[in-house]
């Protein structure tokens, strides 16, 4: 029957019976002292009285009451008057409390639906947001302003499911559009080629080889698309699953970069010296710092230099890598990161498919974080990383 009632009526049942508990609590101890003040036995009465005026208690049966006009009453006589308003008194008395009993049960039954319906307002509130919510509006948040309670937390947790589902349906968006659109290129190269094959009666062995060169090129190119964009809409959905100290993470980052580097000839500068921890995907957040290194190294000139920091400042851990390069205008500065985008310096001679940045971008913000990307002056980029510091690091 209990789990038939909306939540609302159990709640207010669970008040009412308790305000009730409470009240008939009272009740019953007004009624017990009520009890004990008055005496069954009128003498018992008339002795106090007596008590009262100092006589001694033999002298009952002689005492008499008169008037100005000389009527006499005796103590005698007093008795059975004494007996019925002792037993008016208790009836008048149980009457009203069997009344206040009936009107208890009213009372609480009402103070119970009222409390329950205050304290279910939140969560009404909570609701009515939580049905705007659909896959064309994601950014609905119930931003809870009140006691940090079990309603806020709640309210907090809904919030970051979220933030998480926004993340998710926006990178489903993304790599939808982005695979439509990076991954006809290649299609039509392979469509084309074999077109053309298909075409040629008797084809050489150079028209072969050329147009499987062709072919491979193709593959090899949505391949890394398809990589690019996978990791992209993976980034985007994470859970810091280790602490890890983000020098750590960069030097293991530097070793699996150290081939590219070494084939431009550039100069490395790291200063990590370590106790910048946060709380990450390691996997995760070397990637993030191999793209960074990585697109420094791509986007340099020959024999340049990239310069890599990492630090912690109050409750914020950062991590700056900065590289010579082609001087880049504000408008490609404010592209960069954008995927697919590439700036025009670099567009047909170096490889890669534009995603790196957007790749890096996404895992910092799935960490709490950011990547801010700005025109170095003399040319090159500086590429700035701020995470969120754990707990036991705040300064």
């Amino acid at each position: 029957m209990a789990d038939r009632l909306s939540l609302r009526a159990r709640m207010a049942l669970g008040w009412g019976v308790g305000f009730f508990i409470l009240g008939a609590i009272f009740i019953v101890v007004l009624a017990f002292f009520f009890e004990r003040s008055v005496a069954d036995d009128p003498a018992e009465t008339i002795g106090r009285i007596v008590a009262d005026l100092g006589l001694d208690v033999d002298q009952v049966g002689g005492l008499t009451v008169s008037d100005a006009a000389g009527n006499v009453v005796s103590a005698t006589q007093i008795r059975p008057i004494l007996q019925d308003v002792v037993s008016g008194t208790r009836a008048d008395v149980s009457r009203a409390l069997w009344l206040l009993l009936a009107t208890l049960v009213v009372v609480a039954a009402l103070a119970g639906w009222w409390l329950a319906g205050r304290t279910m307002r939140p969560i009404v509130s909570m609701t009515a947001q939580v049905r705007e919510v659909s896959s064309q509006r994601l950014d609905a948040r119930i931003g809870h302003h009140g006691p940090d309670d079990e309603l806020h937390e709640l309210a907090d947790a809904f919030d970051g499911m979220m933030d998480r589902l926004e993340r998710a349906f926006t990178a489903q968006r993304h790599f939808a559009a982005a695979a439509s659109h990076e991954l006809r290129t290649p299609l039509t190269l392979i469509r084309t080629e074999l077109d053309v094959g298909l075409d040629t009666r008797d084809p050489s062995r150079e028209e072969l080889d050329a147009m499987a060169e062709s072919i491979r090129y193709a593959v090899g190119r949505s391949e890394q698309v398809i990589d690019g964009l996978l990791l992209l809409a993976r980034s985007g959905i994470v859970e810091p699953t280790a602490t890890s100290d983000l020098a750590e993470l960069v030097i293991d980052a530097l070793e699996e970069e150290l081939g590219i580097i070494e084939e431009h000839d550039l100069t490395v500068r790291n200063d990590v010296p370590g106790g910048a921890a946060v709380r990450c995907d390691p996997a995760l957040m070397e990637r993030m710092l191999r793209n960074l290194i990585d697109n420094a190294a791509l986007h340099n000139e020959p024999g340049g230099w990239i310069e890599i920091e990492a630090y912690a400042r109050d409750d914020e851990v950062i991590a700056r890598i900065t590289n010579t390069g082609p001087m880049l205008d504000e408008a490609t500065v404010a592209r960069l990161g954008e995927p697919f985008y590439r700036a025009r310096a670099s567009k047909g001679d170096v490889p890669g498919t534009g995603l790196g940045l957007a790749i890096a971008k996404s895992i910092a913000e799935a960490h709490g974080g950011r990547v801010d990307i700005d025109g170095r002056p003399g040319g090159g980029v500086i590429a700035t990383v701020v995470l969120p510091a754990i707990e036991p690091y705040r300064s």
